[in-house]
């Protein structure tokens, strides 16, 4: 089944591409916008003014300090609000609102952009491991995508939610240089820090699921096309995470590829990469780079893109160890060039013969590590 739900963007008047927040969305009697933060520009709630009818509305920064997202609770039952920044009016805007969601158990997200030919094994790999829904952010628009994705019936039996996501990939403000950062953000300003959010559609993307997916999934994970999971004891990953009863997973990723150099897929035979030999760099990336995490939505108040930068006090979170479980990370896809002189220098890769198939797929018995 497919459902799909269009973004209500707002801009501010001065750039096209000045995001106040890529999404305004309303959750039954609450409205959410999502700080889209770029190294000259940020749009703090203070600044902002919704109003229906004339009247204001009162809001709250979800988590304070580093808010993922301004909430606003909602006076009149219409989908229509009067934004304003800086006093400055910016128009009426219509709220988009969720489509209905019944509530499962574990549900992937992935941003998405030129790769279609990947979703059909990464999903049905991932479905096998007992991902219940797949929300599809795709970087362009509706009717760049959704003419071939409604063509596609082996990924339609599966429940996906598709959201176009036509934000730029990475935001360049290299030009403005450190001395117009800091003037903008203040002389005490760790650059470094105010760089991490040039990472732009993908970061707008994760604020956005954890607050757009809440009540929807016990648990959500964010991780690629070019990501698969590998639990070492032959377990699905669902049940893996329900026997260890974590709040968060952290797992780490190791650079893999086929001998082929294509997209993993299902054999005749139905067994997944099946007679192809696996090669992965023979380290594992260390925490916290090039890691994805598994997290109950409710116990995320800040991410990075590739591992949560703040979460509940009391949130139980444990960086999964390889040998239990991990990410291979097959970085060879949609003309991509092997990774192996980048990550490894010294070329040293070797064959994995532990990558666990789905129950009922492996190619091989599997000893415990």
């Amino acid at each position: 089944m497919l459902r799909i739900h269009v973004p209500q963007p707002v801009y501010a008047p001065h750039s096209h591409e000045r995001l106040i927040t890529p999404d305004l969305c309303r959750l039954d009697d609450r409205v959410h916008l999502f700080p889209a933060v770029y190294p000259d520009f940020a749009a703090p709630r203070p600044l902002l003014s919704l109003k229906q009818d004339g009247q204001p509305l009162d809001g709250q920064d979800i988590w304070t300090g580093d808010p993922i997202a301004h909430e606003y609770t909602l006076n009149a039952p219409h989908d229509q609000l009067e934004i304003a920044i800086g006093g400055r009016e910016l128009g009426v805007y219509r709220m988009s609102r969720r489509p209905e969601l019944e509530p499962v158990y574990l549900t992937a997200a992935t941003l998405f952009k030129d790769d279609l030919a990947q979703l059909a094994s990464w999903i049905d790999f991932h479905a096998h491991h007992g991902v219940n829904r797949f929300v599809l952010y795709y970087n362009g628009t509706l009717d760049g995508i959704l003419p071939r994705l409604s063509q596609r019936a082996d990924l339609l039996q599966h429940d996906l939610l598709l959201i176009p996501w036509p934000y730029s990939y990475w935001v360049d403000g290299a030009p403005l240089g450190n001395e117009a950062l800091l003037a903008q953000h203040g002389d005490g300003t760790d650059i470094s820090t105010v760089r991490l959010n040039w990472h732009h559609a993908q970061h707008l993307m994760l604020n956005h699921a954890l607050i757009f997916l809440r009540g929807t999934t016990e648990y959500i994970g964010f991780f690629d096309l070019d990501e698969y999971f590998s639990v070492q004891s032959g377990d699905r990953l669902c049940d893996f995470i329900r026997a260890h009863g974590q709040d968060v997973y952290i797992f780490q990723s190791r650079w893999s590829e086929l001998s082929s150099n294509r997209v993993p897929g299902w054999a005749d035979d139905g067994r997944f990469l099946a007679h192809e030999a696996i090669e992965a760099a023979s380290q594992w990336e260390p925490f916290p780079h090039r890691t994805k995490y598994i997290a109950r939505l409710d116990h995320i108040c800040s991410t990075r893109v590739h591992y949560p930068r703040l979460t509940r006090a009391a949130a139980r979170t444990a960086v999964v160890q390889p040998e239990l479980a991990s990410l291979y990370h097959f970085h060879c896809f949609s003309g991509k060039a092997p990774r192996r002189g980048f990550v490894n220098p010294g070329g040293e890769w070797v064959p994995v013969h532990d990558f666990c198939m789905p129950p009922g797929l492996a190619l091989r018995e599997v000893s415990a590590a």
